[in-house]
């Protein structure tokens, strides 16, 4: 009899725990994670989402205020959509997509802000570049080294939070190439080759901005 009740008690246990475990095991609520974004920003964006399927397909994208922030979608896959900041203000941004047959909905609030001049002064091999008019980026049309060292001056109050390149040889995608550029430190660009390194900045409010500068032959 004793046997039979601790079994009887363990079931009860089990399925107590299973009962509380049930909703930790529920599908996530998909989401989006809105990031500040500056009026007049000459690249555009994509929306990041949280606990987004795989397999989910992209219906529609709107901005509630599109003289603020534009709202693009340009493919069916979930990622296949832009957002351009034109000048200050906020935009709810509402994403409609499907899974299988079924479709739902998600949306965020995005801030768009001034731009924050979060750079004091960038070089290449020693030479200031006009950050007063290429504010996001720095285009070399016509670059003839092979050794670009790339210097930034940060504003007060920012930092560089991380860094990305690639290098790539003219008209030849079998030859691209990431890597990880360092401030003040020179990369190899052989003759012949193109590349572009970018510097994601970010402030102590947690704000971001990205600058790049592109070498192109």
């Amino acid at each position: 009899m004793r046997r039979t009740f601790r079994i009887l008690s363990l079931i009860l246990v089990l399925a107590t725990l299973l009962c509380v475990a049930a909703p930790a095991l529920a599908a996530q609520k998909v989401s989006i994670a809105p990031k500040t974004l500056w009026a007049g920003c000459e690249y555009t964006f994509g929306i990041d989402f949280n606990n987004m399927p795989e397999n989910a397909k992209l219906v529609s994208v709107k901005s509630s205020n599109p003289k603020v922030l534009k709202a693009t979608k340009y493919g069916s896959a979930i990622y296949d959509t832009d957002l351009t900041p034109l000048k200050v203000g906020k935009a709810k941004v509402t994403v409609t997509y499907k899974i299988g047959s079924k479709k739902d909905t998600v949306s965020a609030t995005y801030n768009v802000k001034k731009y924050p001049n979060p750079l004091k002064r960038v070089t290449v091999n020693g030479k200031a570049l006009d950050i007063k008019n290429n504010k996001y980026y720095y285009d070399f049309n016509k670059f003839k080294g092979t050794k670009p060292l790339v210097k930034l001056t940060l504003a007060k109050g920012w930092k560089i939070a991380w860094t990305w390149g690639f290098t790539q040889k003219k008209g030849d995608d079998s030859t691209f190439k990431e890597f990880n550029p360092k401030n003040g430190k020179a990369f190899n660009l052989p003759k012949g080759y193109e590349g572009c390194v970018f510097y994601t900045l970010k402030n102590a409010k947690g704000d971001e901005i990205q600058y790049g500068v592109r070498f192109w032959r």
